[in-house]
């Protein structure tokens, strides 16, 4: 501090210290990463659906809603043959009889417009088992009008999927029983409401207004092929059925088949028969054998919503588990492909 000018003027300077530089404070092995902070989180996409496959999936355990669609379907396995792809509808009823047993049972494997799918109980009917043959007015059959060839006129033929099912439409004072949906490799010819309920892939639920009904599964490998060759009906070969026990005589219930195929052209004799069209097929094999891990989870009593939500829960563990398996310390970090996020 100085002073200068006269004797009443102060001034003072001050001398201005600079600061001192903040130096950071090294920190211990920098540079040198944790393990931990080595591992992303990766969201790997390892389990992946073709569209096929995917489709393939939704048309067997969903055929209603996926027939609503409009879109093709195949089957992705090593025959990846362009094909005709088709679906057909149908609806009716079928009555409960005077012992309190009604029933609709088809083969989905009968192909052909003229040729019958199944049989349908009537209130005349007398019996308690599932029927292809009994007196006329009990037991009629249904046929598949919409099929686009006769019985001795088909091309190469396979089913890719099917279902079934039935919801009561008469008056409330009369609905009464149970309705049992169910699926068999077997035969369910001459099998009675107790067989059926004793099986235990078959769950029971009330008469309702809300749909109930099963899906086919296909389970052997002939399941896949082509055939030109129908189904008998004589020999009463069901395999998709829906029998109703305890209910009020002449009492109605509301039944609807859908069913998916392809077809390609057949060469036999001095003449090819073909189809109207040709779509492409695809193939996926890991795609198959994950569909068929996924039925595996199902009872025979399911089909559309109810088992496309146990579907869902199925393939968000299994598929993700087995994944997991082959990538040691990944359990939950892997991710779904785009189309398994669509289910």
């Amino acid at each position: 501090m100085s002073r200068k000018g006269n004797k009443n003027t102060l001034v003072v300077v001050e001398k201005m210290t600079p600061r001192k530089q903040q130096t950071r404070k090294k920190r211990p092995n920098r540079g040198k990463r944790s393990a931990s902070r080595r591992i992303r989180s990766p969201r790997k996409k390892l389990c992946t659906w073709s569209p096929c496959a995917y489709s393939y999936l939704q048309a067997l355990v969903d055929p209603f809603n996926f027939a609503l669609s409009g879109k093709e379907v195949c089957i992705p396995d090593i025959y990846d043959l362009p094909s005709y792809k088709l679906s057909t509808r149908l609806r009716g009823t079928f009555e409960v009889g005077s012992t309190g047993c009604g029933f609709i049972a088809i083969n989905p494997w009968s192909f052909g417009s003229d040729v019958p799918i199944g049989t349908v109980s009537r209130g005349a009917y007398g019996g308690g088992v599932f029927e292809y043959t009994t007196a006329t007015g009990q037991v009629e059959q249904v046929v598949d009008g919409r099929f686009p060839y006769i019985g001795a006129d088909l091309r190469d033929t396979r089913l890719v999927a099917a279902g079934i099912r039935a919801r009561y439409i008469g008056t409330e004072l009369n609905k009464a029983g149970a309705i049992l949906p169910i699926y068999t490799t077997g035969n369910l010819n001459q099998l009675s409401f107790q067989d059926v309920l004793l099986d235990p892939t078959v769950t029971s639920s009330t008469c309702s207004r809300a749909w109930s009904g099963t899906f086919y599964k296909p389970t052997h490998p002939n399941n896949f092929g082509y055939t030109s060759t129908s189904f008998n009906y004589a020999t009463g070969d069901y395999q998709l059925g829906i029998m109703v026990g305890g209910g009020v005589g002449n009492t109605s219930y509301e039944w609807e088949i859908v069913r998916f195929y392809e077809m390609i052209p057949l060469a036999g004799g001095s003449q090819i028969k073909t189809v109207p069209t040709q779509t492409r097929s695809e193939s996926d094999l890991p795609g198959l054998g994950q569909v068929k891990n996924l039925l595996g989870g199902l009872n025979n009593s399911v089909v559309g919503q109810t088992a496309w939500k146990l579907i869902k829960a199925a393939a968000a563990s299994t598929v993700t588990g087995i994944a997991e398996s082959y990538v040691p310390g990944a359990s939950g970090l892997l991710d779904w492909g785009p189309s398994i996020q669509e289910l």
